[in-house]
């Protein structure tokens, strides 16, 4: 299979007071590492980090991400917006002001590819974006993200979800495979195990979201094993 030739694409991550980090700075990594492993002298991305006003936005645990774009500087040649998640207050206050739900409504068309990573799919939900299609969260919103908007199909086994020109991504670190994806149909196979390797990620992370999180929840349930000395210092069970 012909390897796709990189164009420049602007690639725009939006994020808001009270967005998890990760899900800003981990698409971020994906985007900016493939450029180093595109031909020399040809990036495949210009990646921007945007939101509502722009200047400098808080993250959930106290992270201060600075110099934000306002998404009325944002060029009209934007290829692919991926909005992150974040807290509920957070989430909240983007769906009661309004602005930035109705600015995503009137853009939409306009993007080559629209994604959410996360609770981000409650923005694009909000916006009436994922209207009877197939969509991803964390498995923990799966339940709220399906009661507020029934007419969206809640995959709650998706790592990430592709309807084009929609896609959506489960939690947190699910937002790099999803973006590691989009490198693989953009520069091909090869850039992207390459940024996989670098990052030390699953070029395919194996099993579903409801299986990671049925077996983290395994591994918090503590064995309360009595344990007794023997010689020499060790303890085994008795």
């Amino acid at each position: 299979m012909q390897t796709p030739s990189p164009t420049l694409r602007t690639i725009v991550i939006l994020g808001f007071d009270g967005i998890q980090a990760l899900d800003l700075v981990g698409p971020m990594e994906v985007f900016t590492k493939a450029n180093t492993y595109c031909p020399a002298g040809s990036p495949a991305y210009r990646v921007l980090l945007a939101s509502q006003r722009g200047g400098n936005i808080v993250s959930n645990a106290g992270l201060c991400i600075a110099a934000t774009e306002p998404l009325a500087a944002l060029p009209s040649s934007v290829d692919t917006l991926i909005v992150a998640g974040g807290d509920e207050a957070g989430l909240r206050k983007v769906a009661e002001e309004g602005e930035l739900l109705g600015w995503l409504q009137q853009q939409a068309g306009s993007f080559r590819r629209l994604a959410s990573v996360c609770t981000g799919a409650f923005v694009l939900a909000a916006a009436g974006l994922l209207k009877g299609r197939r969509a991803a969260t964390h498995w923990s919103a799966c339940d709220t993200l399906q009661a507020m908007w029934p007419d969206i199909e809640v995959d709650r086994d998706a790592i990430y979800t592709a309807e084009p020109p929609f896609y959506t991504s489960a939690g947190v670190t699910t937002g790099l495979d999803l973006c590691l994806a989009l490198v693989e149909d953009d520069c091909g196979a090869q850039v992207a195990l390459n940024v996989a390797r670098d990052l030390v990620l699953f070029m395919r992370r194996p099993g579903t979201q409801a299986q990671f999180s049925m077996a983290l929840r395994a591994q918090g349930v503590r064995r309360h094993v009595k344990l007794t000395p023997r010689r020499h210092g060790k303890l085994t069970p008795p």
